[in-house]
């Protein structure tokens, strides 16, 4: 029913058109000049193998981001910034908060993954070319029906090897430099570049900057939907550190499943209250957070969630990533 109240909304455009919600206004806030500097034909010849033969299906490689979904950060239960909704905060959740105790701040912010792939609602879809094919508004995740959101203890229960990362803080500082100057480092899985450690997937951070604390919990919310399969490798990214150079299984052909975030998949793109340009996961702050709130209190953050794809195009097998969603 939300769903169907969605796309009416979604197709009258007229109900928070002043707001400047991304969801109505896609043409506005997203980071086109973005996706026009990333789109590479690569005029490199590639083959598929035809599904159920043993023929081969020839194509050429090519490598794109393109925007998939909105990721929704907000103090309030039930709050929708990207859309303009709230629903009854009655239903079993407490409203967020910013504690500080002497030296200590941290605050609590609810997390919504909201399935938006535009360019498949708009109909701008190819054979040759595969973009994301879920052509619906849908909600792929929302903290407030995960009792691990707000919960250390089922949180570290369910996910007990996260304990480990916060000792391993002090080697995010080569993340760091490396997200700011270049791309993150897939290698340091348990880091977020200059943001915090995914330690955990509550939605409990340190306090501070607003947005650099929103981006932390988006990487956490990518972590975890990749290790549950509601995300999958769609590039060729590396596992390389500075001892080794991991390899992993292409996609030119077809997404296959990582259990880890890969971090030079995404990028992050800050679309509510403020519209700014797309940022490589764990950037430090001054590059692309600093004097980005206009007024905004940073109780309500929206970014647009931009995915890497490499493909043979011509060949690759087009399916939707969010098939399970319809």
């Amino acid at each position: 029913m939300i769903k169907k109240l969605l796309m009416i909304l979604l197709l009258c455009n007229v109900a928070f058109a002043e707001a400047k919600r991304p969801v109505f206004h896609p043409i506005q806030t997203l980071d086109w000049n973005f996706f026009a500097d990333t789109f590479e034909w690569k005029n490199k010849l590639c083959s598929c193998q035809v599904e159920d033969t043993n023929l081969q299906q020839a194509g050429f490689e090519i490598s794109f981001f393109e925007p998939i979904a909105l990721i929704d950060i907000s103090a309030t239960p039930w709050q929708f910034p990207s859309i303009g909704i709230s629903l009854s905060k009655s239903l079993g959740r407490k409203q967020g908060s910013t504690r500080n105790s002497g030296a200590m701040t941290s605050a609590f912010r609810y997390t919504h993954f909201i399935i938006y792939p535009i360019f498949s609602v708009i109909n701008l879809v190819t054979d040759y070319i595969c973009f994301e094919r879920l052509s619906v508004l849908t909600f792929g995740f929302m903290a407030e029906v995960n009792p691990a959101h707000n919960n250390d203890y089922i949180a570290a229960f369910l996910n007990p090897h996260k304990l480990l990362f916060a000792l391993a803080t002090p080697a995010c500082i080569l993340d760091c430099a490396a997200s700011t100057i270049d791309d993150s480092m897939n290698s340091l899985y348990f880091c977020a570049g200059c943001w915090q450690p995914l330690s955990t997937n509550t939605g409990w951070t340190d306090g501070g900057q607003p947005l650099t604390e929103a981006g932390t919990l988006a990487v956490r919310l990518l972590d975890n939907m990749h290790s549950t399969y509601s995300l999958s490798k769609s590039s060729n990214a590396s596992f390389s550190s500075l001892t080794t150079n991991a390899s992993l299984k292409n996609s030119m052909c077809n997404e296959t499943y990582f259990p880890l975030v890969l971090k030079t998949q995404y990028k992050l793109q800050q679309a509510y209250p403020v519209t700014w340009d797309a940022t490589t996961i764990g950037a430090m702050r001054i590059s692309w957070a600093d004097f980005k709130m206009g007024n905004d209190k940073g109780e309500d953050i929206t970014f647009w969630l931009w995915r890497k794809r490499d493909q043979c195009a011509g060949a690759y097998k087009c399916e939707s990533t969010f098939a399970g969603f319809k």
